[in-house]
């Protein structure tokens, strides 16, 4: 299985929580990635914080040592007819979680995040929450 990394998963792997720790390491850094979105939340929460350098060496090292999935056609269309869905419900959700459950989609692969209420409005996402045991 290959796994999509929501920002919630990231952080708490940087604040090294043994849970994330521990299912992080049984697998190999090939069945492990981020969407740019959620680069672009991680780096965000770097320079926003009190020690930008320590932060964004953290996060370069989580973009260096697994790959980041760009936005292409396919995911774009996901998006777009996945937010109309769920405006025409009343359900809407934040467009970057949306984005990055496009990008997942897209992709065939599980999204592994805390964020269980938001995501599961995205028809056909495969979620996992591995802080619960």
């Amino acid at each position: 299985m290959k796994y999509l990394l929501d920002t919630n998963i990231c952080i708490y792997f940087l604040m090294k929580k043994p849970i994330i720790i521990d299912k992080i390491k049984d697998l190999e850094n090939d069945e492990l990635s981020i969407s740019c979105f959620n680069l672009a939340e991680l780096l965000y929460g770097a320079y926003n914080s009190e020690s930008v350098e320590k932060n964004l060496e953290r996060v370069r090292f989580i973009e260096n040592t697994i790959s980041v999935i760009a936005l292409d056609n396919k995911a774009i269309d996901i998006f777009a007819s996945t937010k109309a869905m769920l405006r025409k419900q009343g359900n809407l959700i934040d467009d970057m979680d949306l984005l990055i459950g496009a990008i997942a989609l897209s992709n065939q692969l599980i999204l592994v995040t805390n964020n269980e209420k938001h995501f599961s409005r995205i028809p056909d996402l495969q979620i996992e929450n591995w802080t619960k045991e």
